[in-house]
């Protein structure tokens, strides 16, 4: 039975057992890949459909019950830097990832709001010549991060409305 074969492969025993075998492996390399987010000051590239899976499979990690995933918001940072496109991309598919998984969010180092100043700023500069495209999705990424709490984004929003 090939993975790629019939759907009805898959459904049986030995598919279960290879899908399952994949998992094991696909979640020991996220969690191989999180040292990338931990090399502090330097930026180390990834293509986004790469981020996108790397959620994904975290997101099936019953081990990861607290959605941890540690220096991803310091990669972010760095990340913004030298690619808004990229860091935007990749805020989008984590705080959907981190809708999906945590109740609370701890913005540790208040990196995430520093990092949505930067994206709310670029969006601004960007609006007529983008028709206010990104300015629409640093919004809903705005929208998500409230809705999961945390102080220091509620404060982060705050001191942004401050005149």
């Amino acid at each position: 039975d090939h993975p790629t074969s019939s759907h009805r492969n898959w459904t049986t025993d030995g598919g279960h057992v290879r899908l399952n075998a994949q998992k094991i492996h696909a979640v020991a390399v996220a969690r191989k890949m999180n040292r990338i987010y931990q090399v502090d000051k330097s930026f180390v590239s990834i293509p986004i459909e790469l981020i996108g899976l790397y959620f994904a499979v975290l997101q099936t990690d019953s081990e990861n019950s607290h959605g941890d995933v540690f220096g991803f918001t310091k990669w972010l940072y760095l990340v913004y830097r030298r690619d808004p496109e990229l860091a935007l991309a990749a805020i989008e598919i984590y705080t959907t990832y981190l809708s999906n998984t945590v109740n609370y969010l701890y913005d540790h180092e208040n990196l995430l709001g520093q990092l949505m100043t930067s994206l709310f700023a670029e969006s601004e500069e960007r609006e007529e010549s983008d028709q206010g495209s990104m300015l629409t999705r640093v919004v809903k990424v705005q929208d998500l991060l409230l809705s999961l709490g945390g102080g220091s984004i509620n404060d982060w929003l705050n001191a942004a409305e401050r005149p």
